[in-house]
């Protein structure tokens, strides 16, 4: 079908959800401006502008105002919105494209694709009639391919790690995608993971807890690293399992939004008990609202990184051709008072003009910008040596590896992974020395502390791939050593 056609209804809404942003977001007075210049562009530049103008110069007028504020084509508002469902439409696998070529790089337990007998390390050869064998095939393509609605059927060709070719019929189907990627006691530390905070995390959350009580546990450990947010009223209903009644978790205000005030109801089910957050630079929004509450009554000590500093409160506004606009309409503010957003038009400047005192010990609090630890981890981050880390996990000889030279064994618990699995060390070498080879490239592979942490993380990778979310932070757990500092 030609691109244009198939892009013209689309246009037509987008010009109508144009006007309604643009009369909602611009003054009268200008309004009339805007569709002047957006009718003279069209007509007379030079170049062609291409269909989504109307895109651009929202997104751009959005962008101007904060890094938050943004506009959602209804081509993607689904796919924005499944993260923050506690499951998704689809038949329960993950791909990777390792030198043009699609993968199963892992696929979900008990979802279709596991129920049809696809494993790790499958190679996809076609979906839907759509030939995945191209060297310009895109992960667009892809995606758009293996995606879907539910009770729809996807035929999928299949080369197998034998080399047969299968051809497959699954029914997609609604997958669970729990916001809690791990649960388990480690050294007498209950933890648990979350990835975001989605529409059913505190009942997750609630789930996970009393199941590890009963196992019996001296620390609860809650990780919010790489925690980008969510709902945060999910993450408001977590908080409160913490705090004692009539506490305050937070509150918002606006310029045109009245001051809005979360207190804690008493109800909560581990008010007492020793309680750790891990936090990074990625912790964000809704996970900052958590851990910053939790700080500011002292009720949990946070290690790690200073987390990402988004404080602001965006409301939804739909149009009628579904597409959608998240505008910036308040801020949070921790129950100190202090706000957690960076300022945004000069990072290193905090919006924060008073110095705040945690509300029980009366600690002072570093000024703004996110929240910060009380215990830095880790401390001896060598930037250098964690990119080189980081080049050879994202490295496609290190996903060939991963595919061709692991053949999965079963195990009964990712304690008995970790103490019967290593990634020889030859293995290890041999894939630094292809990688080297392959992208003219030095590593420090001289350093034995390199070395170990990436035979740590090719098995942390391993067990990712091959046996869940469970095992990979499991693995990772056992291979960090923030638990010397509880």
């Amino acid at each position: 079908m030609n691109k244009k056609i198939y892009l013209q209804p689309f246009i037509y809404s987008a010009l109508l959800c144009v006007g309604l942003v643009i009369g909602f977001l611009i003054p009268k007075n200008a309004s009339n401006k805007f569709t002047e210049v957006l009718d003279i562009v069209n007509r007379d530049y030079v170049d062609s502008v291409g269909d989504d103008l109307e895109y651009q110069m929202v997104s751009k007028y959005l962008s101007s105002l904060d890094p938050h504020s943004v506009y959602i084509p209804a081509k993607y508002y689904k796919y924005a919105q499944e993260s923050l469902r506690g499951n998704y439409e689809g038949i329960g696998i993950e791909f990777g494209m390792v030198d043009t070529q699609v993968y199963v790089m892992r696929v979900v337990m008990d979802g279709p694709a596991y129920k049809a007998g696809l494993k790790t390390g499958d190679q996809i050869l076609m979906a839907d009639g759509v030939s995945f064998q191209t060297t310009d095939i895109s992960y667009k393509t892809v995606v758009e391919s293996l995606k879907g609605f539910a009770n729809e059927v996807l035929v999928l060709k299949i080369k197998k790690r034998d080399n047969s070719i299968k051809l497959y019929e699954i029914t997609r189907e609604s997958v669970a995608n729990s916001s809690i990627r791990a649960a388990f006691v480690y050294k007498n530390k209950g933890y648990i993971n979350f990835s975001r905070f989605s529409n059913n995390s505190h009942q997750e959350f609630l789930k996970s807890l009393k199941e590890l009580k009963e196992i019996g546990f001296e620390t609860l450990v809650v990780d919010l690293r790489g925690n980008g947010g969510g709902f945060l009223k999910e993450a408001q209903k977590i908080v409160n399992e913490f705090l004692e009644k009539d506490q305050l978790i937070a509150y918002i205000k606006g310029r045109n939004r009245k001051k809005d005030y979360f207190y804690a109801d008493g109800e909560g089910i581990y008010k007492t008990g020793e309680l750790v957050l891990l936090i990074d630079n990625n912790t964000a929004s809704a996970s900052e609202i958590l851990s910053g509450a939790l700080q500011d009554h002292d009720r949990a000590k946070i290690i790690g990184k200073s987390s990402y500093g988004k404080g602001l409160v965006q409301e939804t506004y739909y149009f009628k051709d579904s597409s959608t606009m998240k505008l910036t309409v308040s801020r949070y503010y921790l129950p100190t008072g202090r706000s957690i957003q960076r300022n945004y038009q000069s990072l290193t400047d905090s919006l924060n003009s008073d110095t705040f005192y945690t509300l029980v010990k009366k600690r002072k609090m570093i000024d703004g910008n996110g929240v910060h630890p009380d215990i830095e981890y880790p401390m001896d981050l060598n930037d250098s040596l964690e990119d080189a880390i980081w080049y050879v996990l994202k490295n496609n000889q290190t996903d060939k590896f991963v595919l061709r030279d692991y053949k999965k064994v079963e195990y009964k618990s990712p304690k008995e992974f970790i103490d019967r699995f290593t990634v020889q060390m030859d293995k290890v070498k041999t894939l630094l020395g292809e990688i080297q080879r392959t992208d003219h490239i030095n590593l420090p592979v001289s350093n034995p502390k390199f070395i170990q942490r990436i035979q740590e993380e090719l098995r942390n990778k391993i067990a990712y791939n091959y046996y869940g979310t469970e095992f990979f932070h499991y693995c990772e757990v056992h291979s960090e050593n923030w638990i010397d500092l509880l």
